[in-house]
C-alpha cells in the first residue's frame, strides 16, 4: 500500500480560506490505482454542531473538493450518530454514516459517540467497522479493512443480458441500401435517447 501525505500548500490553503487551526491529520493511500483520503480528525468536545465544530467540516468539505478523492474520516466527534444525521454534513461531505450500535465510550454502556464517516462511492471496498476493546484510552477503537483490490467488487445482478444479435444484424445491414442504412441508424439514435 502506497501513502503519501497531503501538500502543505493544500493545508495551508485550508486554514487561510476557513480562518482557524486545522484539527485534522489526512493521508493519501493507494490502493491498485485508486486513492482514498483517510482523514483522522479531532472535533470540540461537549459542542454538538458548534461553530467550531462546524468550521472543521467546512475544512474537511474544502480538503476533499480541493484533492477530489473519496475519503474514510475516522472522528472523533463527540456527538451521537443522531446528531451529525440531523445536521446537512453528510449530505455535503456525500458521506454516509458507519455506526456500530453499541457504546464506543467505555465509561457508559449506552454512550455511541464513535463512529466514522464513508464516501458513499467507497461503502463496497471499506468493511464495515468492529470494536477493538484493547486500546489504552477511554474510547473503544474502530478497525477497518480496505479491499486490496478496490475496482473488483461483486454487485447482484437482477437480470442477466442476452448476447447481441451482431451476426443476423449483420446479415440484415448488407442487405440495405445506404439510405435505408441511414434511416435505421436514426431510428436506433432516437430510441436509444428515449430509453437513456
Amino acid at each position: 500500500m502506497h501513502q503519501q501525505s497531503i501538500e502543505q500548500a493544500v493545508l495551508e490553503h485550508l486554514f487561510r480560506t476557513i480562518g482557524i487551526e486545522i484539527r485534522f491529520a489526512a493521508a493519501i493511500v493507494r490502493r491498485k490505482h485508486v486513492l482514498i483520503m483517510l482523514v483522522p480528525a479531532y472535533y470540540w468536545d461537549g459542542e454538538g454542531m458548534s461553530n467550531r465544530n462546524q468550521m472543521i467540516f467546512q475544512q474537511l468539505r474544502l480538503l476533499m473538493n480541493i484533492t477530489g478523492l473519496r475519503a474514510l474520516i475516522v472522528p472523533d466527534l463527540n456527538m451521537t450518530p443522531a446528531c451529525l444525521q440531523n445536521s446537512e454534513w453528510p449530505f455535503l461531505l456525500e458521506v454516509g454514516s458507519f455506526c456500530v450500535g453499541e457504546s464506543t465510550y467505555k465509561g457508559s454502556a449506552s454512550s455511541e459517540v464513535d463512529h466514522a464517516l464513508l464516501s458513499r462511492r467507497l461503502t463496497n471496498i471499506v468493511s464495515e467497522p468492529e470494536l477493538d476493546r484493547s486500546t489504552s484510552w477511554r474510547h473503544v477503537g474502530l478497525r477497518f479493512e480496505i479491499s486490496a483490490r478496490p475496482r473488483e467488487y461483486h454487485a447482484p445482478v437482477f437480470q442477466v443480458r442476452r448476447p447481441l444479435p451482431v451476426s443476423e444484424a449483420s446479415l440484415v445491414w448488407a442487405k440495405m441500401n445506404s439510405y435505408e442504412q441511414y434511416q435505421a441508424s436514426v431510428k436506433s439514435r432516437k430510441k436509444a435517447k428515449q430509453i437513456l
